[in-house]
């Protein structure tokens, strides 16, 4: 054999176990597989009831990327979000806070005085009712009071009554004969 059949040979060889290592390695390793995604899921329900809140749509990826085949170019985004809005929110009634208590008037032989509070927010769209009190009375507390004043009044002239009785009683004592004193 010449060496230049040689050399045919040998290389033809040489190629041949590249390409079959080449091929042994893709077909162990299996085809290139490109990524692949999922179509986006719908809408999901507003995150809130009522009034601003949030909406997202997904999607997944089913097949990785493999054996040098396309990567999934998602710059990210598996996940997306609108914002929603949900109107005729119900609302609640609210009350304001108690008025002063009233001028003190009389009222079936009683004194009383009475205080109130209003609707501030009216309640909608199904909202809770205002079921509070609204009105209160009750019996006054006056500083005046004609049978206290008179009772008082009384005590306080007995009172100095006494004080006088002693005053005299003292002021007569000082060096002076005794005399019968009689204040009434």
């Amino acid at each position: 054999m010449s060496k230049r059949c040689f050399k045919f040979i040998v290389g033809i060889l040489i190629v041949g176990a590249i390409g079959a290592t080449a091929y042994g390695i893709w077909y162990s390793y299996g085809q290139p597989i490109d990524c692949k995604v999922s179509d986006w899921s719908d809408w999901s329900q507003c995150s809130q009831s009522c009034g601003l809140g949030v909406q997202e749509s997904k999607r997944f990826i089913i097949v990785q990327a493999r054996n040098g085949g396309k990567s999934c170019s998602l710059d990210g985004r598996l996940k997306q979000t609108k914002t929603c809005q949900i109107t005729g929110c119900p609302i609640d009634c609210e009350l304001s806070d108690w008025s002063k208590w009233g001028k003190c008037q009389t009222t079936a032989g009683q004194r009383e005085q009475d205080r109130r509070r209003y609707v501030t927010i009216k309640e909608r769209n199904g909202g809770k009712s205002c079921r509070e009190m609204r009105y209160e009375v009750r019996k006054c507390e006056e500083l005046w009071n004609p049978v206290v004043f008179a009772f008082v009044a009384v005590a306080s002239l007995i009172l100095a009554v006494g004080i006088l009785v002693v005053f005299l009683a003292c002021c007569c004592d000082a060096g002076e004969k005794k005399q019968k004193y009689n204040p009434l």
